[in-house]
């Protein structure tokens, strides 16, 4: 690092060009969603029929960092049972059109609060958070899911946030299931709602960070804030850092770092004045400054 370094002060010195761009972390990057409703854009779509490990029905956990400022997603207080969760603005959306059939799921933000739903042809519920996240700081939150007996609940930084009992069994997606959306259905979102999908579409603004989602419940008790990024192991079935880049527009593949290679599309808004979703120098962990010398990006530790 400090012969790449110097070499850096070398060449800044010769072209008397270098600027401070913006400050990034040591783990790279985090993506900014703008909240933008329909039109399949400003979405990152994860595939999972085929079907994919990231096709999970049973015991599962979602966990993500987030942020999110005051005010910038309008959705009204959390609504607990049946559907609530799609009336937030959603973060994580693995319904279908229609019905349920198997099953379906999804993550939002709800007055504030984190919503986390699930339902099936037998039953639906969905749990609200009981702690306010929208304040313009990172926030580490966890979803489970029990299969045999339905538990639902949310963490938010380590403190469970809300729990209740959802529908009980498999609720992945029907492998081959018959649709009249197969640019929608057959996929995990994160961004937005689907199209169509739901009651009046509310996607989030907001930045996300170090998705991963996991094939059992990894808390059952309170537990530490992690501290850093999310590794692999025999449970994981899709880990998304976000660290591809470079800063601004995500236009092409976030690489699943699971070992299962189910990687998500970046759908581009094509606003050019705020790009979504777009990698952005804000992430939970650790700062480094970021430089502009001759024409090319370099990161100073």
């Amino acid at each position: 690092m400090a012969e790449r370094q110097q070499s850096q002060q070398a060449g800044q010195a010769a072209t008397g060009s270098t600027t401070t761009q913006a400050t990034n972390t040591a783990n790279g990057f985090s993506l900014r969603f703008q909240g933008t409703v329909g039109g399949d854009v400003d979405r990152v779509k994860v595939p999972v029929d085929p079907q994919v490990p990231a096709d999970v029905g049973g015991d599962f956990t979602i966990e993500f960092w987030m942020k999110a400022e005051p005010g910038s997603n309008a959705s009204a207080a959390c609504q607990a049972g049946e559907d609530g969760w799609r009336s937030g603005n959603v973060m994580v959306d693995r319904g279908v059109t229609g019905g349920p059939d198997h099953g379906e799921y999804g993550i939002s933000l709800s007055g504030g609060r984190i919503a986390f739903g699930v339902a099936t042809e037998r039953g639906r519920q969905t749990v609200c958070g009981l702690l306010d996240v929208a304040d313009n700081r990172w926030h580490h939150v966890a979803a489970t899911r029990r299969a045999s007996d339905g538990q639902l609940r949310v963490y938010v930084d380590g403190t469970e946030s809300a729990q209740g009992a959802g529908p009980v069994g498999d609720v992945s997606y029907r492998d081959g299931r018959p649709t009249t959306s197969a640019t929608q259905d057959p996929f995990l979102m994160l961004g937005g709602a689907k199209q169509g999908d739901g009651p009046p579409q509310q996607a989030f603004s907001g930045w996300v960070d170090d998705f991963r989602l996991s094939s059992r419940v990894r808390y059952t008790a309170p537990f530490d804030r992690p501290g850093a990024p999310f590794v692999t192991d025999a449970d994981t079935v899709v880990l998304f850092h976000f660290d591809e880049g470079p800063l601004g527009a995500c236009t092409s593949s976030v690489m699943d770092g699971s070992g299962h290679s189910t990687h998500g599309q970046c759908r581009q808004s094509g606003n050019s004045g705020a790009p979504g979703p777009a990698y952005v120098a804000d992430t939970p962990f650790g700062t480094v400054t970021t430089r502009k010398t001759a024409g090319s990006w370099l990161d100073e530790q």
